[in-house]
């Protein structure tokens, strides 16, 4: 049995030093997860829930980063060998969760676009008779400079001839949306599937990377404790 040696003792030191970034990522992850979350809100009326289950998922996770740093902090302190095998399996774990959620985030942005054709025709459907529904088209229409699923004239189907939400205007003013020509100057010409499927896809490819490179990142956490881990086990402290 022995001290620990000069190395062994840095690795001590920089494992802490670690934590205290595992606790700013932790805090990164609740961050970037509350994002996701408050980014949505617009959307929520097209049911793309999948987003929001990443972003919820993504808050769990980065509280679970601190209990995790928190256990990895006191493990390199009391120099406690199961402690710091414990914080490795633990960020293993998180770390193949964390990488399962990147991969999925990423598969996920090429079925968004089928998904919002159903929901926005859903829910133009019950443009004038829900609204929440309005509210959230005429967000989506006045913020991402757009005009119903695929153009002023798809709101043919579902409003009076001649007549789209007011929040299609260029100019917003009461009633500039009604008798006028799909074709007109003063519409947004862009249809709105786009625009939000481009949204939700950066939305999701913003999410899956942060989580992946924070996967990579703990993979030095894992190397890190099980090196102190062997290492405490034959710890004895020298007089």
């Amino acid at each position: 049995m022995a001290g620990l040696s000069c190395s062994e003792q840095l690795l001590r030191i920089l494992l802490f030093v670690f934590n205290v970034f595992f606790f700013l990522g932790g805090v990164l992850l609740i961050g970037i997860g509350i994002y996701g979350l408050v980014s949505s809100n617009d959307y929520e009326e097209f049911e793309v829930s999948n987003v929001t289950s990443v972003s919820g998922i993504m808050i769990a996770g980065g509280i679970i980063v601190f209990i995790i740093g928190f256990l990895g902090c006191c493990g390199a302190y009391q120099k406690s060998h199961w402690m710091m095998y414990a914080y490795s399996v633990a960020i293993l774990v998180l770390m193949v969760a964390e990488v399962a959620i990147g991969i999925y985030a990423f598969v996920y942005r090429g079925d968004v676009s089928d998904a919002l054709w159903k929901s926005m025709s859903d829910s133009m459907a019950k443009y004038e008779s829900n609204p929440n529904t309005a509210q959230a088209w005429d967000t989506v229409q006045q913020d991402l400079e757009c005009c119903g699923s695929d153009g002023p004239k798809s709101w043919k189907d579902y409003l009076d001839p001649n007549k789209v939400p007011d929040s299609c205007c260029k100019t917003e003013s009461d009633g500039c949306g009604t008798n006028v020509e799909y074709n007109s100057t003063t519409l947004y010409q862009d249809g709105c599937h786009d625009a939000v499927q481009d949204a939700i896809e950066a939305s999701l490819l913003v999410l899956g990377l942060i989580v992946i490179l924070a996967a990579m990142f703990q993979l030095l956490g894992i190397i890190s404790g099980c090196c102190l881990g062997n290492a405490f086990r034959d710890y004895q402290p020298v007089e």
